[in-house]
């Protein structure tokens, strides 16, 4: 099915996962590996292959089997867990990569270089996209990079040349895009706790310098997806037409920002 995924508190106070398309819309609640029902405070999601990932309130991504949520089941079991040096809160896919993103303040770097520093805490991790690693729900084991970004980042999503986050600081909400063409990085160590070793990625800083666009938008703005040429907000947590426990019940439409 075409359409837009979100993931959040049900009315029940239970966690669900939302479809919204033109046509449909339903709502799959998550039950964990033992099939209880789920009450964590879930924000990112994303898809690959026959896989879908929803961050965890830990350090790991729980995943579920995609068949779940073609609308005819109305709840889904976890089938395993994806773990990761950082609280993912972003989860997102673009080209061959994973994306994890965290909007606390921590950052796995280990950085003894000369390299150019970044004022940021918060940071995404890339892993490469393999359907072969079933062990690893089709993600290869080890991190390929990781992005120095802005705190607060609430989404992700990729046009052709940009990098658009959604950011939250200081009780407003912005879309930010950002030039990602030919970035420069340096060679750094992170810390992998989940791995329980040192890895060596590629280190890119996100900044004004590389920014392109700014638009303020509504307060508490969470996901987001990038339509031809358009930032659609998928789910915002204050805005009382947005809120996910109405958004649940019969939003009919998206707002989307031009970048």
């Amino acid at each position: 099915n075409e359409g837009f995924l979100t993931v959040g508190k049900n009315s029940d106070n239970k966690t669900a996962v939302r479809f919204f398309s033109e046509k449909t819309s339903y709502t799959v609640n998550l039950l964990t590996s033992d099939g209880k029902k789920d009450e964590k405070n879930c924000t990112g999601i994303t898809t690959n292959d026959k896989y879908l990932y929803v961050a965890d309130n830990e350090k790991r991504i729980d995943v579920y089997d995609l068949a779940d949520f073609d609308g005819t089941k109305k709840s889904s079991v976890c089938i395993g867990y994806f773990e990761t040096p950082i609280i993912p809160t972003v989860l997102t896919v673009n080209n061959d990569y994973f994306y994890v993103a965290t909007n606390y303040a921590t950052n796995p770097v280990n950085d003894n270089s000369n390299t150019k520093k970044s004022k940021y805490g918060s940071c995404i991790i890339s892993y490469r996209l393999d359907i072969s690693q079933t062990k690893t729900f089709g993600i290869k084991r080890t991190p390929n990079s990781l992005y120095s970004v802005p705190d607060g980042v609430k989404g992700i999503c990729f046009t052709k040349d940009r990098l658009v986050l959604s950011i939250y600081t200081d009780g407003t909400s912005e879309i930010r895009a950002y030039n990602n063409q030919s970035l420069d990085y340096s060679r750094i160590t992170i810390e992998d706790d989940a791995l329980d070793i040192d890895v060596t990625v590629n280190h890119y800083v996100i900044d004004d310098d590389i920014l392109t666009n700014r638009v303020k938008t509504l307060p508490l703005t969470y996901d987001v997806a990038c339509s031809n040429r358009k930032v659609v907000i998928v789910n915002d947590y204050a805005s009382s037409k947005n809120f996910f426990g109405k958004f649940i019940f019969g939003l009919n439409y998206f707002y989307g920002y031009a970048i």
